[in-house]
């Protein structure tokens, strides 16, 4: 390759490792928390699953409406699951990101799937609402004082 371009200068795999991808990293973990922090209701959605080799996974993937009302979605967290699945590690992993961008007060919902593990999960924060608790509706709502009849004014569509 010094053949093509004498003034290039490959990167070693060991660089590209340890400081390429941390400086990118970091780079977007930023814009994403300059993102979020302009925001004022975020929506999540979590899943765990199992690869071919049977390493496990989660994802977070938080949604929310922008200044312009464009819906976006950002994934906020994708890490490798070591510990059992369990509700408490589920919630644990949950925790930690919204502690990371400072979102925990802006989650309206958490949308998993119907995983026994994900419903233990989100037991803490959230609770099933009696009147909607159906065989046909396994909704569940979080514990707050979140006005569900939202109206808008001037201020917020600035």
């Amino acid at each position: 390759m010094k053949e093509c371009g004498s003034k290039w200068n490959p990167i070693s795999s060991k660089k590209l490792k340890n400081d390429v991808i941390e400086i990118f990293t970091g780079k977007m973990n930023q814009l994403i928390q300059d993102t979020l922090n302009g925001v004022k209701f975020v929506t999540l959605t979590v899943d765990a699953w199992l690869d071919r080799r049977s390493r496990s996974f989660i994802g977070v993937t938080c949604h929310f409406i922008n200044h312009n009302f464009d819906a976006q979605a950002l994934l906020i967290d994708f890490v490798r699951f070591k510990s059992p699945h369990t509700g408490e590690n589920i919630n644990r992993i949950t925790e930690s990101t919204l502690d990371r961008y400072d979102i925990k007060e802006k989650v309206y919902k958490i949308v998993t799937d119907n995983a026994s593990t994900m419903i233990k999960a989100y037991k803490f924060g959230l609770s099933v609402a009696d009147e909607d608790n159906d065989e046909d509706n396994d909704e569940i709502k979080l514990n707050s004082n979140t006005n569900t009849n939202t109206t808008w004014n001037d201020d917020d569509r600035k």
